[in-house]
Formats: C-alpha cells, structure tokens, sequence
C-alpha cells in the first residue's frame, strides 16, 4: 500500500525515452506513476534505470488530486514534526511550503492560533480522514509509544509545548511521546526548542520520561563543583537552600530543582557546607 509523503521502495515496470514507470508492485503496470527524466535529473540521480530495478520515492497528491512520485524528500515526512513557513491564507486555512509544488494545508481546525503569511510554525504531518496530507499545530496527536528506547539511552527531540504544572512535552526524534518532568526544566526552555536528552524511565504507557542532564552519578560531580565554587567566590554564602523556589534556582544556577537538591546533598555529605534557614554556608 502507498504510503504519501514517506519514503518507500517501488520498481521499474516501464522504460520510455522521457523517462520511468514506476509501481510498488512489480508486475502493475497499469497503476504505474511516471517519474520524468527531468525529475530524476532535478535529484542529481544518474543511474540507468532498468526493468525490476528498486528505487526509493515519496508519493503525494499534486494540485489536481493525481497521485505523483519524486525522489526529493519533503522538508517534513508524513508523522514529523518540525516548522514550516506559511506562504497563503485563506478561507480554508494556512498553506505551509513543504518543498513541493504543492503547498501543505494546515486547516482552521489543526491550528491553535490565527497564522498569517511569512509565519514559521511548528507543525507535524498527518493523513487526513479524506486521504490527503495535512499539517497541524497539534502536535501530540501524531505522536507515537512504540519507541525502541530504554532507559538511560541518549536521544534528539523538539520541544512542542510546556506546562507549569507538568513539564515540557517534547517530540523525540520527531515521532514519539516524551516529557521532561517540571523539576528537571531549565528556564531557558522554549517551544520549538531542539534539545538532546537522556532517558530516564519508559513508562508503562511506551512514553518517555527524559532529562537533559547526564546521568546523576556524573551529573552530580559536575553540578556540585560548580555549586562549590560559586560559593567559595561569594565569601562562603549563598542565599539559597532546598526549599528555594524553584524558578529562583534555575535563574540563579541554571540547573533544574532536582540537580540543585543532589547537588547540595552531595557537598552536605561531604561536609563542605552547612544548610541554614537563610542559605548555605561554606564550611
């Protein structure tokens, strides 16, 4: 079955001097899309093609509804995330340059704000009940819970939304559900942002809890030290403490809650300071 606008296997059924047929069965050659010479000229693909020969396309529908083929992938796949320009408005919504002819529509309903020509949103790609391919601005319904993931393995991902009360929601690697716990946020944390992150629990769900610190052991070691030495440099005091707001912390240090709390339980044990009501204390 054709998938639009991700990448798959099809072959050669047919060979003419103004370019291939192409079809993802093999013996079909009625159902067959034609892939120009221009086309395979315009993807720097200088091989000779021949009958039964593989090739690598993504298929979408062109501004006649005509199924079409070409090997340059889109700007975003179908079931990524990432952001698009708009380059039209109208009555049917906001349509969105994605590196075709054919520009994607993101309609009225997929969008949580007015969007204007020339703004760059942050969209994922989706197939509509019609068949056709679609952007939204809702972004968690594309997302997926089968990931491959385990805990502690290092991942990419695309902040797509925040909230106070439970973290930053975060795309990995553009398909599937992540969050990074209210604890663990760092205030220079945006939507749209690009982070690298660690897991720390796949939930029972197949979502991902995630951190951008290292792991704590070697987090700990780094986050204490500089904690250190912030404190030796303001004379052996500082007003903060484990009951410090945590949005006070991440402007003053940087660090999430959690890693200041390590932090100052690493160097208490180590007896370098003493926790008072008013701060800590260089011992």
């Amino acid at each position: 079955m054709i998938e639009l606008g991700k990448k798959q296997i099809m072959y050669v059924v047919k060979k003419t001097p103004l370019g291939i047929f192409i079809n993802e069965n093999p013996d079909d050659l009625i159902n067959s899309i034609v892939l120009s010479n221009q086309e395979l000229e315009r993807a720097d693909d200088e091989k000779v093609y021949e009958l039964g020969d593989e090739i690598e396309v993504y298929c979408y529908l062109d501004q006649k509804k005509k199924l079409q083929g070409t090997l340059m992938p889109p700007l975003l796949c179908n079931g990524e995330i990432g952001i698009l320009e708009a380059v039209e408005t109208n009555h049917f919504g906001a349509f969105l340059e994605w590196g075709y002819d054919k520009d994607i529509l993101m309609p009225f309903s997929e969008q949580l704000r007015p969007i204007k020509k020339g703004y760059k949103v942050l969209v994922g790609i989706y197939e509509d009940k019609s068949g056709r391919l679609c952007a939204t601005q809702k972004i968690k319904k594309i997302l997926r819970s089968d990931s491959p993931y385990k805990e502690n393995d290092q991942v990419t991902g695309l902040i797509y939304d925040i909230k106070d009360d439970m973290g930053a929601f975060v795309a990995v690697e553009g398909k599937y559900y992540g969050l990074i716990l209210t604890n663990e946020l760092l205030p220079n944390m945006k939507i749209g942002q690009k982070i690298e992150g660690r897991i720390t629990k796949v939930r029972e769900d197949g979502k991902l809890n995630l951190t951008t610190a290292q792991r704590i052991d070697f987090q700990m070691d780094s986050d204490s030290e500089r904690l250190y030495q912030r404190l030796c440099d303001a004379d052996g005091f500082l007003p903060y403490h484990d009951k410090t707001d945590k949005d006070v912390i991440n402007k003053a240090f940087n660090m999430s809650k959690g890693a200041f709390k390590r932090a100052l339980g690493r160097l208490y044990k180590e007896e370098k300071i003493l926790i008072k009501e008013d701060g800590i204390y260089k011992i």
